[in-house]
């Protein structure tokens, strides 16, 4: 058995080890991979994943995983994997062989929960059946629709990337419509169940998979978190989701920015208010999601062009001491020359929660004031303001 902890987003040392919950797992396969290993890979947190691969040798048409999660999360069952070619094409090499978080050859999905769960593949893992707690059954429910809304969006997109080339913004327009209705649709779906599941393993994941990129509503979301059971609201993610859900209730633009201090890729400790007087961007990003690394290049064209200004970058890296030397890794791979910090906190990360990170990649442009003027802008947007402002 080979178990690989790739990286963790929350700061668990605060839990005690009376919290962990064993889950055991039969997966049942057909002949031809007697012998042969199939993988577990499954995540802490969900939303910005802590990933686990676990590894286990068929024998007689079966393989036993066990292990300890510290709440109820996402898995996959799979025979091998392969990253797509749109990752490949924005990894630096240096960083290829470190990533395996891909495309999921014959895959099954799953909530992994405490307890026994049996999984039945062995016509194959897209067809497979699972047998377990009674709230297994509702993430299949959940899964379908997910499955149903991928489906449509998979015929969208494409449709929309010939509009982008033909300029053509009515339909371009009309497609984004069509896209946010059907995500719309789905996040509803997931808001009613964990609004009338409180005391579901499934309500966390619920929750969060409801919550849009940039929530009007925060105290919408906090309201169906209040509901839920005393055992969901001590899971590490719920605790650090009440505070990101705080910290947006409370944003706006305009707020001030408070003075924070988190350590450099040296160690040191660097506090924002050394670059008082300056144009801050500030992103926060995670070392595990290949979104957070095309980010890296897009901020590299904006540093170009304005790194001469009274202008500055700032990188928060949602990491954890366990992310430690992936997160030095990406940096060094895309030799990004402005500052990059943490607290080594995940998602806890003091500067995410005082803004309501609830996403990623997330950026806030500040002014010379210390006060956010943009919010999630886009390359395009930022360049804008700063042309304006920078002038």
């Amino acid at each position: 058995m080979k178990i690989l902890t790739l990286f963790l987003l929350f700061n668990y040392s605060a839990f005690a080890k009376k919290q962990l919950h064993e889950f055991n797992l039969t997966v049942f396969v057909n002949n031809d991979l007697e012998g042969k290993k199939i993988y577990l890979r499954y995540q802490y947190a969900d939303f910005f994943g802590g990933l686990t691969i676990d590894s286990q040798y068929v024998f007689s048409n079966k393989a036993v995983f066990k292990g300890l999660i510290w709440q109820p999360a996402t898995a996959h069952v799979y025979t091998s994997i392969k990253l797509p070619s749109q990752i490949i094409s924005i990894l630096p090499k240096e960083l290829l062989v470190e990533f395996n978080e891909g495309k999921l050859d014959d895959a099954y999905e799953l909530f992994l929960i405490p307890g026994k769960t049996t999984i039945n593949a062995k016509k194959s893992f897209s067809e497979a059946s699972i047998s377990g707690p009674p709230d297994l059954l509702d993430f299949e429910l959940l899964k379908k629709a997910s499955l149903s809304r991928d489906s449509l969006l998979s015929i969208l997109y494409p449709k929309m990337l010939s509009c982008l080339r033909k300029d053509n913004k009515e339909c371009v327009d009309k497609l984004k419509l069509e896209t946010e209705y059907e995500s719309k649709k789905l996040r509803t779906i997931f808001f009613n169940y964990a609004n009338t599941h409180p005391g579901s393993p499934i309500a966390l994941y619920a929750l969060k998979n409801s919550i849009p990129w940039n929530p009007d509503s925060p105290a919408v979301y906090l309201k169906t978190l209040s509901k839920f059971t005393s055992t969901l609201k001590k899971y590490p993610e719920a605790i650090a989701y009440k505070k990101l859900l705080e910290g947006a209730l409370n944003f706006h633009i305009g707020m001030a920015v408070k003075s924070f201090d988190q350590a450099d890729t040296a160690g040191n400790t660097v506090s924002f208010r050394s670059f008082k007087g300056r144009f801050v961007l500030i992103y926060f990003w995670n070392s595990s999601s290949f979104t957070g690394f095309s980010i890296h290049s897009d901020m590299l064209r904006l540093w170009e062009k304005y790194k001469g200004a009274n202008f500055t970058i700032i990188s928060i890296g949602l990491e954890t001491i366990q992310s430690k030397t992936n997160w030095l890794k990406v940096i060094r791979a895309y030799n990004t020359p402005w500052v990059h910090l943490t607290d080594f906190k995940g998602l806890s990360n003091a500067v995410a929660q005082q803004f309501g990170v609830i996403s990623l990649p997330f950026n806030l442009l500040i002014n010379t004031e210390s006060k956010i003027i943009l919010k999630n802008g886009t390359i395009n947007e930022i360049d804008q303001f700063l042309m304006q402002k920078l002038k």
